[in-house]
């Protein structure tokens, strides 16, 4: 029984507010923008991955509009991409690695992605990538 309530507790549905960049002039000071900046470089932490080369505000706005302003998104793509530098030996994260990290949890082409494409913000419509990213 008592493994039943522990069963239940792992299972209680967890809801995070989106993501919205964008409240602060100064992306510097914008309070998501912060927090995703620490969230990507504590989970590059945990697994001894440096991303001090790849982070900047281009890349968090791109991983904020890959991952729909979702944080459970950003969190799966984190985890993916660090996985995958540390599968390949590697303990330097690349834009490339967050691009196949992508490919894998996506269905658009392989190497289209809105960390590839200039301008990803005119090529894809947020409600379209959810519903793609849904459907793996």
């Amino acid at each position: 029984m008592h493994s039943e309530e522990q069963l239940s507790h792992l299972l209680t549905p967890v809801h995070f507010d989106g993501i919205t960049l964008g409240k602060s002039a100064d992306p510097a000071k914008d309070p998501d923008m912060i927090e995703l900046n620490k969230l990507v470089y504590a989970y590059a932490e945990l697994d001894e991955v440096d991303v001090e080369a790849v982070v900047d505000v281009d890349f968090l706005e791109q991983l904020d509009f890959a991952c729909c302003s979702r944080w459970g998104l950003v969190i799966e793509l984190m985890i993916r991409a660090f996985a995958l530098c540390r599968m390949r030996g590697k303990d330097v994260a690349t834009l490339k690695m967050f691009t196949k990290a992508y490919d894998r949890g996506s269905r658009l082409p392989k190497g289209l992605s809105p960390f590839t494409a200039p301008d990803y913000r005119d090529i894809f419509e947020r409600a379209k990538l959810l519903e793609i990213i849904n459907k793996t």
